[in-house]
């Protein structure tokens, strides 16, 4: 009787210790897809762009500031890229670049996505007002507004897209600065204009390596629009 009682909780030892194991799995791979939904490494990028703008800026340092910086500009770009995914599934299913995305093969679904999504743009935007300043809240629903509302849908319909993609790409250094001045100064505006310059040679090169695929995905590209370019 005691050893069939020792075997019954040694049983249930196991099974709890499975379980654990299962929802840790889960837990974990549920992560992952957070990261790959909000392009991890994309965003890494953007949030190295509103730090070196903030080191530009003339003024103190304030290590909480910059990191709130830095992190909600993070989740507002996380957000940004959820949702032009979530514009983006018919398209991106025809590239072979992107045909293994999350959304494309279903890994997660849309509602999921589009929770994610909200959640990471709300606290970034939160983080953004009440622990930076307003005018950098601003600046960052402006680059979420103009990227998932303007450029993706503008994708398919102009070249001018990327006139457009390469002011959401120079924002965040810009938010960076007005994180420190909360101001939009001379010295500010010459730093986003050096920023967006930089986007036209940088995008110009990867859009001719996938002009294939852009053209297979009814994507209006300079590379795919002008061939001898």
């Amino acid at each position: 009787m005691i050893l069939a009682n020792e075997m019954k909780q040694t049983q249930e030892v196991i099974l709890k210790e499975e379980t654990v194991i299962i929802q840790t799995s889960k837990a974990c791979k549920l992560f992952f897809q957070y990261l790959e939904l909000g392009k991890a490494r994309l965003t890494t990028l953007v949030m190295t762009s509103a730090v070196a703008g903030y080191f530009m800026g003339p003024g103190d340092l304030d290590l909480k500031t910059l990191l709130c910086c830095s992190v909600g500009t993070g989740f507002m770009s996380a957000s940004s890229h959820v949702f032009n995914q979530l514009l983006e599934v018919p398209h991106d299913a025809m590239m072979g670049r992107t045909k293994q995305r999350l959304l494309v093969q279903k890994s997660i679904t849309t509602q999921h996505a589009v929770i994610f999504g909200i959640l990471v743009g709300f606290f970034g935007l939160a983080m953004l007002c009440m622990a930076v300043n307003p005018l950098t809240c601003f600046l960052g629903a402006l680059t979420w507004l103009l990227y998932v509302a303007v450029y993706t849908p503008m994708k398919r319909i102009s070249i001018l897209n990327t006139w457009i993609g390469s002011v959401v790409g120079a924002l965040p250094t810009l938010m960076g600065f007005t994180a420190l001045t909360n101001k939009v100064s001379l010295d500010g505006a010459l730093l986003f204009a050096i920023s967006f310059s930089w986007q036209f040679p940088h995008f110009n090169a990867l859009s001719w390596y996938l002009r294939k695929d852009y053209a297979r995905a009814g994507y209006k590209m300079m590379s795919v629009c002008n061939q001898t370019a």
